[in-house]
């Protein structure tokens, strides 16, 4: 290892879950033989069953561990010689946040940090408007999230695939594809129009950027059909290449397909969605949830051109943009507990459950996850704890996580509590359950969760000035349903105020978010700011 230079090394021991001595052993020789090499030691990151995950999720560790602490301890300097006195967080991917210390020893419970601070702030905004049942969209410049919040509360899951590397961290149930505002149009050797997932990224980024870049993107499509102001890019501060784009958008697409240029950025628009679409049926439908009762969240700067469309393709006939929409991940950051997740193997069966140890087996895992978290700096007043168990039917070999009674001794009432809760899970999951059949329990996870002080948001009064002293101008939009262009007003978002109606179609404008009130839609500004599109 030193002669190849290593920087990582990962310790996984066949059953290191159980007794995790050997690993503890390996890891003091690799530290004494490799001073400052990173090492991700198993029984540390996750001390499970099933050696597959358990290696791949360690292997992970190992991967992004060294880049971490190269970041985190440089930031944490930096931060410090500024004046931070206190420690600082970063998000980790069960939507909770944890010191830059821990997320160093536990790198791969970050890998989907960012849009897991996203679903959080779902969370924080299901409270906020008391609307419990949302799907969150976030659409940037590479990709689209999607995750669903029912009852103000998000899936966790522990099957994550990242980069075709299993990482059996607790995560939030995210579906992301590669659909952004950079995603590519392309015609395969069929002939057929395809969009992403390959991106322009933001460099050289869509063809109407002028950076070089020569592939028609969705952006460039959203600006040909008029949903994006040419003279109003980034509040007007950035240039574009109106011509270029045109002529991109002609000799790549339209041409090759024998159609106008119009109906070439219509095509890209569609199929966007169409992909867009899909991807929230993936955590909605696909996990036993039914679209037409949540409302969709339209989060990220190229969102809220789309939604409407989505909206209609899955069912829903509510779209909440909210005032933030463009950085509601950064408010997700802001309104995150801190969140340690724990597990430990424990095999027992329904009926024949064995109460003492398994309560034994509760009682050292809160323990541990109660020291954890005051080592994280929070006082035990401001903490609680969850609890979860892995179960499945005896001779399955996927489990299916539930939550279970809190704060007090296991008992037989419990038991068929838990027993039900299962098999309730499992008809919602996979439309069918088997009460009559024994079942296993595999894992007990436990969460420790720190409590901080939400921030809240401000309402907004509402105005005496009509709706219409908002409307900046009209613009030309091309529509599907009208399969031409249509004169459409242009309303000025900061000039909008509670209570303020309009009916589409339209355009809401603001410096950093396009929101397009498509036909068949009206859209309403709430008491928080937020723009409300409602289905006619």
């Amino acid at each position: 290892f030193r002669k190849e230079g290593v920087k990582a090394v990962a310790i996984c021991t066949l059953f290191s879950y159980l007794n995790d001595a050997h690993e503890k052993r390996i890891q003091a020789i690799v530290e004494r033989e490799l001073p400052g090499v990173f090492v991700s030691r198993s029984s540390e990151v996750l001390p499970q069953v099933r050696e597959y995950e358990r290696s791949s999720t360690t292997v992970a560790n190992a991967y992004v561990g060294p880049k971490l602490t190269v970041y985190l301890t440089n930031l944490e300097q930096k931060l410090k010689s500024d004046g931070l006195e206190k420690a600082f967080y970063v998000v980790a991917s069960n939507g909770g946040m944890m010191t830059a210390e821990t997320a160093i020893r536990h790198a791969s419970a970050t890998l989907l940090s960012g849009p897991a601070a996203g679903a959080t702030g779902a969370i924080f905004f299901a409270n906020l408007t008391e609307d419990r049942k949302l799907i969150l969209m976030d659409m940037g410049g590479t990709s689209f999230d999607v995750s669903l919040i029912n009852d103000a509360t998000v899936t966790l899951s522990t099957e994550g695939e990242i980069a075709g590397y299993r990482v059996a961290k607790p995560m939030i149930d995210i579906h992301t594809i590669g659909a952004g505002g950079g995603s590519i149009a392309w015609i395969d050797e069929w002939g057929m129009l395809n969009v992403g997932p390959e991106s322009a990224y933001s460099y050289p980024g869509p063809v109407c950027y002028d950076r070089g870049g020569e592939k028609p993107a969705v952006t460039d499509a959203n600006l040909l059909l008029g949903y994006l102001n040419k003279d109003f890019f980034l509040g007007g501060e950035m240039q574009i290449n109106y011509d270029k784009c045109y002529r991109m958008m002609e000799e790549k697409i339209a041409k090759p397909l024998g159609m106008s240029v119009e109906e070439a950025a219509c095509g890209v628009f569609q199929i966007v969605n169409q992909n867009m679409a899909d991807a929230t049926k993936v955590v909605s439908v696909q996990k036993g949830f039914d679209p037409r009762e949540f409302a969709l969240v339209s989060a990220g700067g190229a969102c809220s051109i789309h939604a409407c469309k989505i909206a209609e393709e899955v069912g829903s006939s509510c779209v909440i943009v909210p005032k933030a929409a463009s950085v509601f991940c950064a408010l997700g950051m802001l309104e995150s507990d801190i969140r340690l997740d724990n597990v430990r193997s424990f095999v027992g069966t329904i009926p024949g459950l064995d109460l003492d140890a398994f309560n034994l087996c509760i009682r050292e895992a809160e323990e541990d996850a109660m020291a954890q978290l005051a080592k994280e700096g929070v006082r035990k007043e401001e903490s609680s704890l969850e609890r979860y168990l892995d179960i499945r039917y005896c001779g399955q070999h996927h489990e299916v996580t539930v939550p279970i009674q809190g704060n007090c001794e296991i008992e037989n009432q419990h038991v068929e509590e838990i027993a039900n809760a299962f098999h309730a899970a499992h008809e919602r999951l996979y439309s069918y359950s088997t009460p009559e059949t024994p079942i296993e329990i595999i894992n007990l996870r436990v969460t420790a969760v720190g409590h901080v002080e939400k921030t809240g948001l401000e309402t907004m009064a509402g105005s005496a000035e009509p709706v219409e002293a908002a409307i900046k101008n009209t613009r030309k939009l091309y529509f599907q349903e009208y399969k031409g262009w249509k004169d459409v007003p242009v309303y000025d978002r900061n000039k909008m105020y509670t209570g303020h109606t309009i009916s589409g179609p339209a355009v809401i404008e603001e410096r950093i978010t396009t929101i397009v009130v498509h036909p068949g839609w009206n859209a309403r500004i709430d008491a928080f700011a937020n723009v409300v599109m409602e289905m006619k």
